[in-house]
């Protein structure tokens, strides 16, 4: 390969852009190759032929993979593809030392915010990771499940959407760092996270009563209501002080609120209704320590909406139920810090709720 040199790939539209060591795009293109057929994600590797035969005599026959980013090009027709990468200029940035055979990406940063998202292949999750990508957002989807998680990933991507996914388990540590060492590796920051993933049991007969709860059953809604929902922000928060950016918003509901406990008419459903005073709690820490920071924490209640957890009976949508996630997602510095959030369709706007 002679002399080392880097690629910087810019993606116009987008701003977008990414700096690799072109002996690694070169290897990483030719083991691909051989691959290519079995790789979901390395389709395109299938028009690499036409797509490089313009560069070959300027190029010296080396071959360029922008592999990061092919899912939005996959419905495209071939001669918009190659407009695009005739705008992506080769530069050369410096000598570079050998890369090491793992042939991981140097780094890849972009203009967006990077929002993630948990539990966000169906449902609210799902509702929310739309509407931020809608809103000029990279979201990364997650999900325990790959197989949804990727069929939830190529819907938002057929819509002409920026989304990302990596399957998650905010129960699992090990799944927590892995998730976390990706998202460092490929992004070296995260700017956004909303915590949706979560449970309830409230349907299961015995949680009609706190006499008759199973512990057990209140221990696991609790492991993934709110210590997931810790674990994940521990995680996480790091990559928000890179920047010195930071909005974190939790799912609770108005069920949580202890000053109208006593009167409201929603089922008693203890293992839930627990949990997420339990997030309130949590939300209302955290919050305090991480004053004289731009990272901003806050919860809010989504209603009762059409979902798998809220049935087909429920008064609203998925769609209705994100809109409160997206304006929190997206508060200006200086917003609201510890707060605890109604449905925006319920008051026309963003109204705080008692605690």
């Amino acid at each position: 390969m002679g002399k080392h040199w880097t690629v910087q790939l810019h993606y116009p539209v987008s701003g977008d852009r990414y700096l690799l060591p072109l002996d690694f795009l070169y290897n990483l293109s030719l083991r691909l190759w051989r691959i290519g057929q079995t790789i979901k994600h390395f389709e395109l590797l299938r028009l690499m032929p036409e797509l490089i035969s313009p560069w070959r005599k300027t190029r010296n026959h080396q071959i360029f993979v922008p592999f990061l980013n092919f899912e939005p090009m996959l419905d495209r027709s071939l001669l918009e593809i190659r407009q695009e990468f005739d705008l992506l200029p080769l530069i050369r940035v410096s000598q570079y030392s050998k890369i090491k055979s793992s042939f991981k990406v140097i780094k890849m940063t972009t203009q967006k915010r990077i929002a993630v998202v948990t539990g966000s292949n169906r449902g609210l999750g799902y509702a929310i990771s739309r509407q931020l990508s809608q809103i000029g957002n990279r979201v990364i989807l997650t999900s325990r499940n790959e197989t949804d998680g990727l069929a939830a990933k190529q819907q938002l991507i057929n819509e002409g959407l920026d989304v990302d996914y990596h399957t998650l388990d905010v129960t699992n540590d090990g799944s927590v760092r892995q998730f976390t060492e990706w998202l460092r590796e490929t992004y070296d920051k995260v700017d956004i996270l909303v915590n949706n993933a979560g449970v309830n049991p409230t349907t299961k007969p015995e949680e009609s009563s706190l006499l008759t709860v199973q512990l057990e059953t209140m221990r696991s809604t609790f492991e993934t209501n709110v210590l997931a929902v810790l674990r994940i922000s521990q995680a996480l928060i790091p990559l928000m002080k890179v920047e010195n950016y930071g909005r974190i918003v939790n799912i609770s509901t108005e069920m949580a609120s202890l000053v109208s406990v006593s009167t409201d008419y929603y089922p008693l459903a203890p293992s839930y209704r627990l949990s997420k005073v339990g997030v309130n709690g949590l939300t209302v820490i955290l919050a305090k320590e991480l004053q004289g920071t731009n990272i901003l924490v806050n919860a809010y209640s989504p209603g009762w909406m059409k979902t798998d957890m809220g049935g087909d009976d429920a008064p609203f949508t998925a769609e209705e139920g994100a809109q409160t996630a997206v304006y929190l997602a997206t508060l200006p510095d200086g917003g609201a810090q510890g707060q605890f959030f109604a449905e925006m369709r319920k008051f026309g706007g963003p109204i705080q709720l008692q605690w």
